[in-house]
């Protein structure tokens, strides 16, 4: 399922609920989808490894990373403090 994403070049959304993926998958293949504007990425089995790939998105507007387990409170404050 996530390696077939990387095909949709001008993706602008992206919802992923409850879906086996891992830092490794977003990683590898959704942090390159540069079109993508909007991402959801909730109870999945990240963890705060995946953040910095994240945030080098180009075009990420919206992220959301709610229900995930692996990824602590901690990340939502320097979330905030990089968008100021």
């Amino acid at each position: 399922l996530v390696k077939g994403i990387v095909g949709f070049k001008k993706l602008t959304k992206l919802i992923l609920f409850a879906n086996p993926i891992s830092d490794t998958g977003v990683i590898s293949y959704i942090s390159q989808i540069e079109s993508l504007q909007s991402l959801t990425l909730s109870n999945l089995e990240i963890t705060n490894e995946c953040i910095p790939s994240l945030l080098a998105m180009p075009n990420l507007i919206e992220l959301d990373l709610a229900h995930n387990k692996g990824i602590n409170d901690g990340i939502s404050q320097t979330l905030f403090e990089d968008a100021k």
